[in-house]
């Protein structure tokens, strides 16, 4: 896992980097022949680094900019050109090519700068993740950790799950989930986790708040991937990338 966590970090940089070399054109990045660069475009490149580092994409991948930042499934429209100041959101699930473990990790980025909002936005979700790691623990309530989280952006000022259940504004989803040979495993780390539902030693967990406003274009999420240290029972992150939010061009 750690091998693999390396691993797939090395794409996350490449296609920071791939973004940072582009000129801009009109407010847009744009190609060497003058063509927008597109969310497609980036796709592209992310599943040719995949597979020279021996890394597929089984369960696809999410790199969704503007509007489709802000809803947490999109995978993004393949023919929407990257423009300075929306927020891309780049999730990252590869596996070991042939079958193995997952990885799973997210970033959000903007292109040159960020508006007030999505700063003030994208520090609380940095902050929500920062308080559910001070409080992951061997033993935790699976549904309490979310519980915090809620509490946090309530008093922030954004909708939550538990404050307006069904909401496509705010913080909307849950806060994580196991990771194995499936992107997605037990336990979820939600309010309606079953009360003797707790975090486990040895379990690999991802931590991922997020927020959300699609009809005012943007969305954040920032996620880890995490292991419960059997020894400690404290979190170990597994793989270390910078959390900056602008990518300067």
């Amino acid at each position: 896992i750690r091998a693999l966590a390396a691993t797939a970090l090395g794409v996350v940089a490449d296609t920071r980097q791939f973004l940072a070399s582009h000129t801009v054109e009109n407010g847009r990045l744009v190609t060497k022949s003058g063509a927008p660069l597109t969310v497609g475009d980036v796709q592209r490149q992310i599943i040719r680094w995949s597979a020279e580092r021996d890394l597929e994409n089984a369960e696809g991948m999410i790199f969704a900019n503007g509007r489709d930042a802000g809803v947490p499934h999109s995978r993004g429209q393949e023919d929407s050109p990257l423009t300075l100041g929306e927020t891309i959101v780049f999730d990252y699930f590869p596996r070991e090519a042939g079958g193995g473990y997952f990885y799973d990790f997210t970033r959000t980025w903007c292109l040159g700068h960020a508006p007030p909002a999505v700063e003030q936005a994208h520090r609380q979700v940095v902050t929500a993740l920062e308080l559910a790691l001070v409080n992951l623990r061997v033993g935790q309530s699976c549904r309490g950790l979310q519980r915090a989280v809620n509490d946090y952006f309530y008093d922030e000022g954004h909708r939550t799950t538990r404050s307006h259940p069904g909401t496509t504004e705010g913080y909307v989803h849950a806060l994580g989930h196991g990771v194995g040979l499936s992107v997605h495993e037990y336990p979820r780390l939600a309010e309606t986790a079953a009360p003797e539902e707790r975090v486990r030693a040895g379990m690999v967990l991802t931590i991922e708040p997020g927020l959300y406003y699609p009809e005012d274009g943007y969305g954040i999420r920032v996620e880890d991937y995490v292991w419960l240290d059997p020894a400690s029972g404290q979190p170990e992150t597994i793989g270390v990338f910078d959390k900056e939010l602008v990518i300067p061009l």
